[in-house]
């Protein structure tokens, strides 16, 4: 899997249990914020969506993101760094 790298060292790696993991269907926005990544999502109302992040400064993976798609069927999820909100 190749992700690209934000300035702020993090790469989106999506929804790695899937054949697509960055669907542009699922994802319909991406922010990059000082010490994390924003994902706009959409999808089923009512859908679990678990969302992944590399920190490539660390050398590790961040711990992954569960979000669940309201009656809209969008929801938005934020990935950060240990210790940041």
């Amino acid at each position: 899997m190749l992700a690209p790298v934000f300035d702020n060292g993090l790469a989106l790696l999506g929804e790695t249990g899937k054949f697509v993991t960055l669907a542009d269907r699922r994802f319909t926005a991406v922010e990059a914020l000082p010490n994390g990544i924003r994902v706009a999502l959409a999808g089923a109302p009512g859908e679990r969506v678990t969302v992944e992040a590399f920190d490539a400064d660390a050398g590790a993976l961040l711990d992954p993101v569960t979000a669940t798609l309201g009656q809209d069927g969008t929801a938005e999820a934020v990935l950060a760094r240990p210790g940041v909100r």
